[in-house]
């Protein structure tokens, strides 16, 4: 494997993401996190990052800087458009994964408020029972 790749692997590791996958692809490299999708390309020595649409900008723009500090070999880091990936599996991309992802957002919300409801509405009006 390419050097740069493993300094970047280490970095993805030393910021504690969970590296799903890496694959090389023509003459990139994909490597895919659990936030993170970075595409290295490797003819311009230059390293692209796309963020899920659920990670805060804080956070990308740490992560970002972080990189771009620790790979001083990189020509440049681009940050691209966040992403999320629907129920078939596509990954989509700008607004389309923002309205994506507050409409998960949502229904979370909703599923986890109506969860409350029904516990507190079970703990009020269920009689205890010996173990």
């Amino acid at each position: 494997m390419n050097k740069t790749i493993d300094n970047i692997i280490g970095s993805l590791k030393f910021l504690g993401l969970e590296i799903l996958t890496h694959e090389k692809i023509m003459d990139d490299y994909v490597i895919k996190t659990d936030l993170l999708l970075l595409n290295y390309k490797i003819e311009t020595n230059s390293l692209y990052l796309s963020f899920h649409t659920s990670v805060r900008s804080d956070i990308s723009a740490s992560y970002a800087l972080f990189l771009k500090e620790r790979m001083t070999e990189l020509n440049k880091v681009f940050i691209m458009e966040s992403y999320c990936i629907d129920k078939n599996e596509k990954i989509l991309s700008g607004k389309e994964a923002y309205e994506l992802y507050a409409s998960k957002k949502e229904s979370m919300i909703f599923k986890n408020a109506v969860q409350d409801i029904l516990q507190k509405e079970f703990l009020t009006n269920v009689k205890g029972f010996n173990c």
